[in-house]
């Protein structure tokens, strides 16, 4: 699969989780998806899929005026639901404000901060990609299963041992594991 195709997927597969987590937790119609007695989880997943298209193709648009994403929750809302979505707004607003498809379309390994990895390292349920990152060679999920433990311990072994580049290809032209490094350090101050 080319890089743009995969690009496309992954942000759409992140943009659809996030989508969704903020939908559930809105709970809109008062189905408690996901919850213990409730609707399964992907109760909303078509009201999601919409939105998710809507909010891709429009994110410009939607980041300067959240009410037009608020107007479009309502159009779906009245396709599925009986009637307008009493919380169009404020669920357009939580959207919009934690929306950025840099941050989706961005793939970096959390142990030395390389930003082109193919896939997130770790899902959302907390598993490994089993990717391994070019630049330090943590394999997510099996050298790296314990996220936030194993991630620093690899981080100083890989700085510990030179910074050095650990893939077969050779690094990109211009790669500095210094800024990498400084770069990821900084994002994860923020």
């Amino acid at each position: 699969m080319e890089r743009s195709k995969k690009a496309s997927s992954l942000l759409y597969k992140k943009t659809f989780q996030y989508v969704r987590s903020i939908l559930n937790y809105a709970d809109p119609e008062k189905l408690s998806p996901g919850r213990k007695g409730g609707a399964p989880i992907d109760e909303y997943d078509s009201e999601v899929a919409a939105i998710t298209a809507f909010l891709i193709h429009h994110h410009e648009d939607c980041r300067k005026s959240p009410r037009l994403l608020a107007v479009d929750i309502d159009r779906v809302w009245k396709e599925n639901f009986s009637g307008e979505c009493s919380d169009a707004q404020n669920i357009a607003d939580e959207l919009v404000k934690g929306f950025s498809i840099e941050k989706l379309t961005t793939c970096s390994c959390p142990a030395c901060g390389f930003p082109d990895l193919d896939e997130p390292a770790f899902s959302t349920n907390g598993g490994g990609s089993d990717e391994i990152c070019p630049c330090c060679g943590a394999q997510f999920g099996y050298s790296l299963s314990d996220q936030q433990v194993a991630v620093a311990t690899w981080r100083e072994r890989w700085i510990s041992e030179g910074k050095r580049w650990r893939g077969s290809e050779p690094p990109p032209k211009g790669w500095n594991p210094d800024e990498q490094l400084k770069n990821l350090l900084s994002v994860q101050e923020d």
